[in-house]
Formats: structure tokens, sequence, C-alpha cells
């Protein structure tokens, strides 16, 4: 339970919603221990979870140096982060990139907006079209990094967030995209409280490419497919972003991406 309200066989979303709060202000959790049916009061203080949300590295393509991105998700921060990774590999030569989306599913909305428009200087990064709220268009920021070949490679775990940023990239034609099919999952839910601590989580509405496309439930299809192999070695999805990264780096310089 949650300062008194119970969240057993609760979806962890709805539950870790309720223990979430404001950094600073307590919160109280009832464990209920199965081997001896007592439970037991934990009195907690909420602090800020700062979790990096990139990792980078070097490696070659096509006999170029390039960069690795693996966006871990879009929490607060993670556009600045990103930015901060870009730059830090053009600093080491890193002349195209990967950003690794596999596994990510999503984040904030805001956040997918400032990540995308990293890449992409102008122009429409998502629309929301919804039931109970005005639709909305939420445009680049400016400001983006410098042109260069770059790949996103996802998979069928890259959901939501990872879906608006790999559809932006991809329509304003600054980003290829390798793997496989994402989730699908191009909606936004409204959590309506309810009597006796229960609650209802709704799907409200979906998001919008800039051509008007729908993101929910088909999912985004890689115009390069490449087999999801995220632990093992060699990683054969990688190995597929690299391989067409290498392809577009032997363009000549008036290519599209660059």
């Amino acid at each position: 339970a949650v300062d008194g309200k119970s969240i057993a066989g609760k979806d962890a979303d709805l539950a870790t919603g309720q223990i979430k709060g404001e950094a600073g202000t307590p919160v109280t959790l009832t464990v209920l221990r199965p081997s001896t049916e007592k439970t037991r009061d934990y009195d907690l203080e909420r602090r800020e979870l700062v979790v990096p949300a990139v990792e980078t590295k070097l490696e070659m393509a096509g006999g170029k140096p390039v960069g690795y991105i693996r966006l871990l998700g879009f929490s607060r921060g993670a556009h600045a982060e990103l930015r901060q990774a870009v730059e830090k590999l053009d600093e080491r030569g890193a002349e195209g990139l990967i950003v690794d989306l596999r596994g990510n599913g999503g984040g904030l909305l805001d956040e997918a907006v400032l990540t995308s428009s990293v890449f992409v200087e102008d122009g429409t990064i998502v629309s929301t079209k919804g039931r109970t709220q005005p639709d909305k268009t939420f445009e680049a920021a400016g400001d983006a990094v410098e042109p260069r070949p770059t790949v996103v490679l996802i998979n069928g775990d890259s959901a939501s967030a990872s879906e608006i940023f790999t559809a932006a990239l991809n329509d304003a034609g600054v980003a290829d995209v390798v793997g496989e099919k994402s989730f699908g999952k191009g909606v936004f839910q409204e959590v309506i409280s309810l009597e006796h601590g229960g609650a209802l989580d709704i799907t409200v509405g979906e998001y919008l490419t800039r051509d008007g496309v729908s993101l929910a439930g088909d999912g985004i299809e890689p115009e390069i497919p490449s087999v999801d192999k995220l632990k093992t070695k060699p990683d054969e999805g990688l190995q597929g972003a690299l391989d067409a990264l290498g392809a577009a780096l032997s363009q000549p310089s008036d290519s599209p991406q660059q």
C-alpha cells in the first residue's frame, strides 16, 4: 500500500504513479511478507532519481569513425545529454552517428520534442489528436546540430517517445531507420482517480507524424531491416546500422543527409 491505499494487483505504471511525488515529500509504503502474512510500514522521503540518459562510444563504419549513442530514455534533461554526447563525439572525429533506441520504451513528450530538435532544425515534430484535450502541434525548437549521416536503430521494444523521435528524424530526411518494426504505442493516456484508492488509465488520444500519419498500432517499419541481437556477440542489429551508415558515408557530399 502507498500512504494507506492498496496497490495490490495494480498495473506497474499505476502503482509507481502513486509512489512518485515531489522531491522532499514523505511517503509510507506498506509491505506484506507472504511468509508471515504480516505487514511492515516503511516511512521514506522522496528524492530525485538521476539516471544517465545516454551511453556513447566510437565505432568504425566503412573505414571511418562514427559515433554510437544509446538513448536509454526520454527523462527530464535527456535532450541536453544527447546534444552534449553529439558534440563530444564530434570532437573525437565522428563523421556519422547511430542513435540506438532498442529497448527504449519512451518517456516525456516534451523531451521527445526537444531530443528530436537536436537533429531537426524546423517543422513539425509531432502533433496530438485527442478525445478530451484540444489537438496540439509541437514544432522543432531550432538550433539543430550540423547535418551528418545518421541512423536510428529500433526494435519491437522501441515505443512511444522513441517512435516520435524516429519518425521526426526520418520524415525530416535527416536519418535512416534500421532494425525491426517498433512497438506501435503512439497513444497517450489520462489517469482518473477513483474512490477507495483505485484509478483508471484510459487512452485519450494519439500521436501523429509531421505527415499526419498515426503512430498508434502498426509501429514504424525500418527502411533497412536488421535482426535485433542486442545481447549477443556480435551485435547483429548494430552491425546492420554500421553497414547502413558506412554506405551513407560513401555517398557524394550532396546526398540528402549531408
